[in-house]
């Protein structure tokens, strides 16, 4: 699941779908519109060193802040 890497804090790229919940709308890392998009998100992930670790950082502070039970 994504969970387990954003409590690593490892950048992750995914999408906001139909289903998702509100909550995935106000992530500190970066999140593509759709599924088409995110091949281009993982490649400027892949591409950007500072972008990527500010999503990981981003992400690592999301699951705290919104899942953990610490």
């Amino acid at each position: 699941t994504l969970m387990a890497p954003l409590a690593h804090g490892v950048a992750v790229a995914t999408h906001r779908g139909v289903h998702s919940e509100a909550l995935w709308s106000r992530t500190p890392f970066p999140v593509a519109d759709d599924a088409d998009g995110v091949g281009a998100l993982a490649a400027r992930l892949l591409g950007d060193p500072a972008l990527r670790a500010s999503a990981a950082r981003g992400g690592a502070a999301f699951y705290r802040e919104s899942f953990s039970a610490e």
